[in-house]
């Protein structure tokens, strides 16, 4: 086995394990979303607004703290932070005006 047949099939198995990451990267962030709908709904029934700017820099705080402590990007770490949020607050919106 020459040693672009040995790359292709290391090549592979990385590309194998990355899809295997996706997947449960991809469940957690779904399952965060559930728990987006539960806060929503409590907070229409409490009359709070979705947006709630003390508990956004408490996450944001959150995610650049373990972002940093895991050796990302703060960059990568604030636009993650951002479109989950971001995500919960449509979730959150839906609910809040009826159209969940």
């Amino acid at each position: 086995m020459n040693n672009e047949d040995s790359g292709s099939k290391e090549l592979e198995k990385h590309r194998i394990l990355l899809k295997a990451l996706d997947a449960r990267l991809i469940q957690t962030v779904s399952e965060r979303m559930v728990q987006a709908k539960k806060i929503g709904e409590l907070k229409k029934t409490m009359n709070l607004d979705p947006y709630q700017p003390d508990m956004y820099q408490e996450v944001v705080r959150y995610y650049m703290s373990e972002g940093s402590a895991q050796g990302l990007e703060m960059s990568f770490t604030l636009l993650l932070a951002d479109l989950l949020h971001q995500e919960s607050l449509r979730i959150q919106n839906k609910i809040k005006s009826g159209h969940e």
